[in-house]
């Protein structure tokens, strides 16, 4: 069988990590990493801000998104590749909105 419960997981998982990353933000403001938006890198006490609430946020919704995600595709396990592949695709476009 060419799917893996594992392949749905990389959205939460990486909101997870991430999370836990902005929590706690880069020193200092930078154009390589970190939440970058206008609005963030107008102070630091604004960078400092965005990157907790973001963190905060991601975090939370990827602990909320990683058992729903394997609850889900265990639903389709099994299931001919067609079905597998529409749902599994169906899905990341809902944890992609979510990110």
């Amino acid at each position: 069988m060419d799917f893996y419960v594992g392949d749905g997981l990389s959205a939460p998982l990486i909101m997870v990590v991430f999370g836990k990353l902005f929590q706690h933000c880069p020193e200092e403001i930078n154009s390589v990493f970190g939440y970058r938006t206008r609005r963030s890198m107008a102070s630091q006490e604004a960078w400092n801000f965005a990157h907790h609430a973001c963190g905060k946020l991601w975090f939370r919704w990827g602990l909320v998104l990683l058992p729903v995600t394997v609850g889900l595709m265990l639903l389709v396990w099994g299931r001919d590749t067609g079905t597998v592949g529409l749902f599994g695709a169906w899905w990341m476009v809902v944890q992609l909105a979510v990110l």
